[in-house]
């Protein structure tokens, strides 16, 4: 059955409503309306994506897999991690922005900061029970393998050294940017 053509529509559009019909009486995937202005629909929409490499990341960071996860990481944070999210929010540390609860892969970090590639890790009193400690270094091993740097902390540094905490943290960023490196870990006192 064909449909009668409108005098004011371009043949495009004629085209696709056709195709449409045909297609979608086949079961395949319709095509498609064009733009109003004469273009041609999703197909351009398909090139930028080609072209957008970052679309890529989404497959290992911030999976939307993984977002009522991330959220409620959020909303129950512990107060170490409150405590140091106030000291590093806002760029408030050598002008480098962190991210709450980001995700790599299935791993969730307690904070992040995508421009150096540096996670900070709280450890309270669960990341010291039975098997916890093999978990962490795993998940350790499989973020670093993304070339992402690792600094962590337990909540008691957090609650009785923040200005040190702080202080390793900057070390780091300042490390991180000029060598691309972590500086090595001081000796402990």
């Amino acid at each position: 059955m064909r449909i009668a053509p409108f005098l004011h529509l371009p043949d495009l559009y004629y085209t696709w409503i056709v195709r449409n019909r045909v297609l979608h009486k086949t079961s395949k995937k319709p095509l498609a309306p064009p733009l109003s202005k004469g273009g041609l629909g999703g197909v351009k929409k398909a090139k930028q994506q080609r072209k957008n490499p970052n679309k890529t990341m989404t497959k290992l960071y911030n999976k939307t897999s993984e977002k009522l996860k991330r959220q409620r990481l959020r909303r129950e944070m512990t107060k170490a991690e409150k405590r140091l999210w106030d000291k590093i929010k806002g760029r408030q540390l050598e002008n480098c922005k962190f991210r709450r609860q980001y995700s790599v892969a299935e791993f969730v970090i307690d904070f992040y900061s995508p421009e150096i590639k540096l996670a900070l890790e709280v450890d309270g009193d669960s990341h010291f029970e039975e098997g916890a400690i093999e978990y962490d270094a795993a998940r350790q091993e499989f973020i670093e393998s993304a070339r992402i740097n690792f600094l962590r902390f337990t909540n008691d540094d957090v609650y009785h050294n923040l200005d040190g905490v702080l202080d390793v943290i900057v070390d780091g960023i300042k490390s991180l940017r000029v060598l691309g490196v972590l500086p090595p870990p001081a000796p402990p006192c």
